[in-house]
């Protein structure tokens, strides 16, 4: 007789079939899951700081001021939606308040851009010092440009030894 009794074990192809149908009976719900599973949130709060960044290196026609109230504007959203602020964001609005003959303000935000990342505290603290070797500005003369439009931090050392 060739035929199987009852309680006998299936051949080598019906074990191969059983475990694939137990595999993919394992994989359905992985794949079901995955499916519902929200989108990654990003790391950081972006906004428009690329294009702020962009807009002021190429020097268009909006002031210091507005584009520091376009990244205030910024901020607060970030932080009404509890995400982080992008590496070099705030060192950009120090850079900004400086412009604006802020250097206090500028200080507090290179500090705090050197405090959130600390891979960027070698290049904050030289700007940290160089704003402090900046000389204290004078006041405007009635009728002339503003010196705190676009203030220069001081040359350093190296340039200063080229100078005649």
């Amino acid at each position: 007789m060739s035929g199987r009794t009852s309680g006998a074990r299936p051949g080598r192809a019906g074990a191969r079939a059983l475990a694939a149908l137990a595999a993919l009976a394992a994989l359905v719900p992985v794949l079901w899951l995955g499916g519902c599973a929200q989108p990654a949130k990003p790391m950081y709060h972006w906004g428009g700081y690329e294009r702020q960044v962009y807009a002021y290196l190429n020097s268009d026609t909006s002031t210091a001021a507005e584009q520091l109230g376009i990244l205030q504007a910024q901020a607060e959203k970030a932080r009404a939606q509890q995400a982080a602020l992008p590496p070099g964001f705030r060192a950009h609005v120090g850079l900004l308040q400086l412009h604006l003959g802020n250097p206090d303000e500028a200080r507090r935000q290179l500090q705090a851009e050197k405090a959130a990342f600390a891979e960027a505290a070698p290049f904050m603290d030289f700007l940290l010092a160089r704003l402090d070797q900046r000389p204290a500005a004078a006041p405007a003369a009635p009728g002339s440009a503003s010196p705190a439009a676009k203030p220069a931090l001081p040359a350093t050392a190296a340039s200063a030894a080229k100078a005649p």
